[in-house]
């Protein structure tokens, strides 16, 4: 007789965004990013920081024409050990027919891509030296049926 057995951990993948590294070596990729109307969307090129808690952030010429709500502000404490206060707005990033919302921190220099995004996101990120890439991918748990024996051996 055989006995259905479900396990869950194989993996298919549903999402895959693959990145390149810029000229200063950091880890870049473009997403689309808007305020209150996806119509409003830009694409922008941001670099992902791994060090950086926050969903994301722009400089203040490139957020004005997006449509963003302004929420709050915050004070962030950079690598250095410095401090910098900066203003908050709520926003989303596309991808991949994908939307994802959270704060968008408005600061100087390059965008930045943080830790907040990733989590919210559920993607993985893996790196690939030797071709110069870095891969984001969402996995989804598929569940795969193993039949068994009623002796315990598997068939």
């Amino acid at each position: 007789m055989l006995v259905p057995l479900r396990t869950q951990g194989f993996h298919d993948i549903s999402i895959r965004m693959t990145g390149s590294f810029n000229d200063g070596g950091n880890p870049t990729l473009k997403v689309k990013v808007w305020g209150v109307l996806a119509n409003n969307a830009v694409e922008i090129e941001v670099v992902l920081d791994t060090g950086f808690s926050g969903f994301l952030t722009l400089p203040l010429q490139t957020a004005l024409p997006l449509g963003l709500i302004l929420l709050s502000t915050a004070e962030y404490v950079l690598a250095d050990n410095s401090r910098q206060l900066n203003l908050l707005c709520q926003g989303s990033i596309g991808f991949d027919d994908e939307n994802v919302s959270g704060l968008i921190a408005i600061s100087p220099g390059d965008p930045l891509l943080g830790m907040e995004f990733l989590r919210k996101s559920e993607l993985h990120l893996s790196l690939d030296a030797t071709n110069s890439i870095f891969v984001l991918e969402k996995k989804t748990p598929k569940e795969t049926t193993i039949t068994s024996h009623t002796d315990g051996s598997l068939g």
